[in-house]
């Protein structure tokens, strides 16, 4: 059997743009973001698990049903980096139970904060200036939510790694 290769910080990087671009391309009603999960994790699990066997019984976790909100669902896939990283097959069993536990509440807080603040306080301030004609104000509540989703999945997804 070959030894593990070392996860890499562009590693990382590839999984998290990965979720960031393709997390819900394969979404559907049976899975909802669990292939998009599994497709993001893959260039950390095939790495991780170089024994065909460890690697299927990996993919089989994480083709899981998975739903949760779309930027906080980085911190549930930095977690899961680094628990594999460290336990490496035994933490399966203990990655499935954290991404079940944690995509329901990170779900509600996710579309609150998203819908609910970030993108309808911007939307408030800039649509009257735009009814009056400013076509810049058009765009502005857009790039401010732009913003906010990279800046904030990826203070998450280094936070769920760091702390995971």
């Amino acid at each position: 059997m070959k030894m593990n290769e070392p996860i890499t910080k562009q590693d990382i990087k590839k999984v998290r743009y990965r979720w960031l671009l393709l997390g819900e391309a394969a979404w559907n009603y049976e899975k909802m973001q669990g292939f998009g999960y599994c497709f993001s994790m893959l260039p950390i699990l095939r790495k991780l698990y170089p024994d065909p066997d460890d690697l299927k019984k990996a993919l089989n976790t994480h083709m899981q049903f998975f739903n949760t909100h779309q930027e906080f669902a980085e911190i549930i896939l930095g977690i899961d980096i680094a628990m594999e990283e460290k336990e490496g097959i035994e933490a399966l069993e203990a990655v499935s139970a954290i991404k079940t536990g944690l995509m329901g509440p990170l779900a509600g807080i996710g579309d609150s904060v998203d819908q609910g603040i970030v993108a309808t306080i911007p939307l408030a301030i800039f649509v009257p200036m735009a009814l009056e004609g400013s076509v810049i104000a058009a765009f502005i509540p857009g790039l401010i939510y732009i913003a906010w989703s990279f800046g904030w999945s990826w203070f998450l997804f280094n936070k769920g790694y760091s702390l995971g």
